[in-house]
């Protein structure tokens, strides 16, 4: 990055001046995610299905490269229990699951 001063030559002996200032574009990213285990995250071209963490480089919307970090963990299946009770021909939703039958 800086300031440039460059000096051409350009047709019938005139020279052209050029005044340049240069910025670089360096793009740092760090993503943190968890997922649980058997599933997976994709991250530009690449799927992930393993905890670590993982650097990878992708093309920005204007062409240069950027880097991102992903810090990926594995999460803890949750296992809620529950004793229900409910009246004949009633019944209970759990999730998307509706139950009238009594059983676990």
């Amino acid at each position: 990055p800086g300031n440039y001063i460059d000096t051409i030559s350009i047709a019938g002996g005139c020279k052209k001046i050029i005044l340049t200032n240069l910025s670089v574009i360096h793009i740092v990213d760090s993503i943190s995610a968890a997922i649980c285990a058997g599933d997976s995250i994709t991250i530009g071209n690449t799927t992930y299905h393993q905890p670590g963490i993982y650097s990878d480089t992708l093309t920005s919307s204007i062409g240069c490269d950027s880097v991102i970090i992903a810090s990926i963990t594995f999460t803890n299946l949750l296992i809620d229990s529950n004793t229900v009770q409910i009246c004949r021909g009633d019944s209970v939703v759990v999730g998307t699951n509706s139950y009238i039958l009594p059983g676990n």
